[in-house]
């Protein structure tokens, strides 16, 4: 059974622009478990809004009951956000490089998740 998740926003704090994924992979900040890393590199981790909260139980509640089926253009949002996350993990980053939790692999190939359906569906700009 695939799982579902969401993340947290990460917004850079000068411009107030909301990072994509691959910007949140380069900036470090997807190897970061570290409050001070966000502070230095001016990234605001804003909260998930109750909607897309709601909206990812929704998801998981129809996937627990075998009622999750994804329409062409939804397979298509989650295949995207798959690639981009295995490409942008296998980048070199200073981040991974530099942080001991990181040097041993974490990341086996296969990706056994889906991200938010409707988060993917109303964020777009986010899969870049």
């Amino acid at each position: 059974m695939l799982a579902q998740v969401l993340s947290k926003h990460h917004i850079l704090k000068k411009n107030k622009k909301r990072l994509s994924i691959s910007e949140v992979f380069k900036s470090g900040a997807a190897f970061s478990h570290d409050a001070q890393f966000f502070k230095k590199h001016g990234i605001d981790i804003l909260e998930n809004s109750p909607e897309e909260i709601k909206d990812l139980v929704l998801e998981v509640a129809n996937l627990v009951e075998n009622k999750l089926e994804l329409s062409e253009k939804e397979k298509k949002l989650q295949l995207r956000f798959k690639e981009l996350f295995k490409v942008n993990y296998d980048l070199p980053n200073f981040k991974k490089k530099s942080d001991p939790y990181w040097h041993e692999t974490k990341f086996h190939k296969k990706i056994n998740i889906n991200f938010s359906t409707k988060f993917l569906l109303q964020n777009n700009e986010w899969l870049n």
